[in-house]
């Protein structure tokens, strides 16, 4: 067995990984990011792409949310409008006195994204149920979703 063949085909092979690695290190570096003032993939007013919904800032974030008002509301229509989308249902109040429930509906695409937002606020008789109707003008995209974002007793 020749053992000085073997040592140069060891080091051929080493520096043969080492070259091998450097060129692999260097294809897959992440190229540097251009800097700018504007966020990339945000969108404002007067951009060529502009948002089809809310800004996030518009939507409400204080949604009133009662488990036992939210048993009561049901979301049974989500459709498209002449101007925009909205969502239709049916309140029930069970119990003895009047009750004032706000509804928060939230207007999705396809991926869950929130395009826009609409509240009602409704009396129910007791006893009773009433129609109710959360409407929102703003451009939706095919597939727009209706989310009962919430119910209940406002703030």
């Amino acid at each position: 067995m020749n053992t000085k063949g073997s040592a140069a085909d060891t080091r051929h092979m080493i520096a043969t990984g080492a070259v091998l690695s450097a060129l692999l290190l260097v294809g897959c570096t992440i190229p540097a990011v251009p800097t700018s003032n504007t966020p990339s993939g945000s969108t404002s007013r007067g951009t060529s792409a502009p948002s089809p919904g809310r800004s996030p800032q518009l939507l409400p974030t204080a949604v009133p949310n009662d488990p036992l008002a939210r048993r009561n509301v049901e979301l049974r229509t989500c459709e498209r409008t002449g101007n925009g989308w909205q969502a239709i249902g049916v309140a029930r109040n069970p119990s003895k006195e009047p009750t004032t429930v706000t509804i928060t509906i939230f207007f999705t695409n396809k991926h869950a994204t929130v395009l826009d937002a609409a509240q009602v606020t409704i009396t129910v008789q007791p006893g009773e149920s009433q129609a109710w109707t959360a409407e929102s003008a703003f451009k939706a995209p095919a597939g727009t979703l209706c989310v009962l974002r919430g119910a209940g007793p406002r703030d």
